[in-house]
């Protein structure tokens, strides 16, 4: 395995566009909303952007770069095709929505959601529940582009294919240090957070971008429009095969479970637990790879002060609404138990479900498992107190969570009326 220490340094490339603009006046990308959304229009020759607070959302979104001075120039450049390839999406959703009025009123059946704390074995998990034959994702290449560019299904397959793979390269050629902690995958199930980011809830500009009062500010919005949104795109995405069971995991859904809740109502949910401390100095690892490569200065101390105030924001929300969910549709599992017998742990969540764990779901399950898919390539190595935090101060700050889940490790998957998994005997 390869390890690879933390690297909060832009590579070559990003750093000679950097060099190159380094005398370019800080606000000649214009990354003001008038200025996004007419080059929307310019580009897509579409016009209505569908209301539902869109252009409120826009203007936070903006206003959190536009006048970021840490932005480089390279960050800069790539902030203003973000929310141009995010603003075109958003027109052709609206477009397709009116062409077909049907799907803004279509439910997925029972959808599973995986959420947790980032870095607590969602992808995995995602993973294995989405090779069930009887189950469905939407995939990485979907994702990017959620409308057809065309009817004839291998032609638009192929187009949003190449338009999901020059974005994947691009941002893997900027970033490449970012697969020893996450790759994300064009064919793969990947995380819906990448539709809501067409209704400019982005996680993004928060973990890439320096976003963070504008992270803080989301957590008053309305996000009724937004996750409505996320199911209408949904149903655009899976409306060949909407018989399906289909797998979701997004882990900022955390921040917003009421939302989530009251637009899917029968939704079943796997919660993913990991120690808090591990939790927060992984993701703040991940956060600062990518942030680096689009800031002129990298603040370690402040990246670790944020994401420490946001994972407890987010713990405290997410306690106050669990009791939303209704018992039977919510199972907590811990990483170690999916770590040391995957199989075992998948097993008890069918059962929980009342789900049947049988041949059809197990062998394509134990073939996502032995091809490695989901897991990162490496192993990247980073402390808490490079972020100027201190495990003894996380774990006080998450006492009561910390408490639940010593529990959960202890005693799952007895924690839920759940006999030991079958496959931990065989």
């Amino acid at each position: 395995m390869t390890l690879r220490s933390l690297q909060t340094q832009p590579t070559r490339t990003v750093r000679a566009f950097n060099l190159l603009f380094r005398s370019a006046d800080w606000d000649s990308i214009d990354l003001r909303p008038e200025a996004m959304m007419k080059r929307g229009v310019l580009t897509t020759r579409l016009s209505d952007f569908g209301g539902d607070g869109f252009e409120e959302r826009l203007e936070s979104a903006c206003r959190s770069l536009h006048f970021n001075q840490n932005l480089s120039p390279f960050g800069r450049f790539a902030a203003a095709l973000f929310f141009h390839f995010h603003i075109e999406n958003r027109l052709r959703v609206v477009e397709r929505l009116k062409e077909r009025p049907y799907l803004r009123d279509a439910r997925p059946r029972e959808p599973i959601f995986i959420v947790g704390f980032y870095r607590t074995g969602t992808t995995l998990m995602h993973n294995l529940l989405g090779a069930d034959p009887r189950h469905t994702f939407a995939a990485g290449w979907e994702l990017m582009t959620p409308v057809p560019f065309s009817e004839h299904a291998r032609l638009d397959a192929a187009l949003r294919r190449i338009r999901a793979r020059a974005i994947f390269d691009t941002a893997a050629f900027v970033a490449p240090d970012v697969k020893v902690a996450h790759v994300v995958e064009l064919e793969g199930p990947e995380e819906e957070f990448f539709l809501m980011e067409n209704d400019f809830l982005s996680t993004t500009l928060i973990n890439s971008y320096e976003g963070h009062d504008y992270g803080f500010e989301t957590l008053s919005w309305d996000m009724a429009p937004v996750y409505r949104s996320l199911r209408e795109q949904l149903n655009i995405i899976t409306e060949s095969r909407s018989d399906r069971r289909l797998i979701l995991k997004t882990p900022y859904h955390l921040w917003h479970l009421p939302a989530l809740i009251k637009e899917f109502p029968d939704a079943r949910f796997v919660f993913t637990h990991r120690s808090a401390h591990e939790a927060l100095a992984s993701y703040s690892s991940l956060s600062a790879m990518t942030t680096s490569k689009f800031v002129r200065e990298m603040d370690l101390k402040k990246l670790g002060k944020f994401w420490f105030d946001f994972y407890l924001e987010g713990m405290e929300r997410a306690m106050r609404s669990k009791h939303l969910i209704p018992e039977d549709q919510r199972i907590d599992v811990p990483l170690p138990a999916l770590a040391k017998d995957p199989i075992g742990t998948v097993e008890a969540i069918y059962r929980y479900f009342g789900l049947e764990f049988d041949s059809l779901a197990e062998l394509p399950i134990r073939e996502k498992l032995a091809s490695g898919a989901g897991r990162s390539q490496g192993k990247h190595l980073y402390t808490l107190e490079q972020f100027g935090l201190e495990e003894a101060t996380v774990r006080r700050a998450f006492k009561a969570y910390e408490a639940f889940y010593s529990g959960l490790v202890d005693s799952f998957p007895k924690t839920h009326g759940l006999s030991v998994p079958l496959s931990a005997s065989r």
